[in-house]
């Protein structure tokens, strides 16, 4: 049975930003109750501006392994962050939840709360998908 286009719902972002197909799909407030953790391959520094230097080590698929017999290429990329990425990067140390970490940036930037939870949950996604980050979450039973 198809649904007509008026009653479609679109599905909120708590929902998307955690859960993939296979994967458990997270209520809202479990995912503002995730920790997010920096991936340990990725080594970081700051520079002369203050701004984080990610270093993201280069995946050896097959055809990167063949192409780099033929050509120099760099065995990670790095990838500089703006100030407040950098703050969100220093954040993610797994010690503060989503939340916490949306209310010290409201806080430090005068954000309303909604400015400050939206701006944080899409840049920790982007961060997440290029498996920068990950979330650490405490389920109900885990407790």
């Amino acid at each position: 049975m198809r649904a007509a286009a008026g009653n479609v719902t679109p599905t909120p972002w708590w929902r998307r930003l955690l859960g993939k197909k296979g994967q458990p799909r997270l209520s809202r407030s479990e995912a503002l109750g995730a920790y997010p953790v920096r991936n340990r391959l990725v080594d970081w520094e700051c520079n002369e501006a203050g701004e984080a230097v990610l270093k993201v080590p280069r995946r050896d698929s097959g055809w990167i392994r063949w192409v780099a017999r033929f050509f120099s290429l760099p065995r990670h990329r790095e990838i500089v962050l703006d100030e407040v990425g950098t703050l969100l990067w220093t954040l993610c140390d797994g010690g503060k939840t989503v939340e916490e970490v949306v209310r010290l940036l409201c806080k430090r930037y005068r954000l309303n709360y909604r400015q400050g939870e939206t701006s944080v949950t899409l840049y920790l996604k982007q961060l997440a998908e290029r498996r920068l980050i990950a979330f650490a979450v405490r389920r109900q039973n885990d407790l």
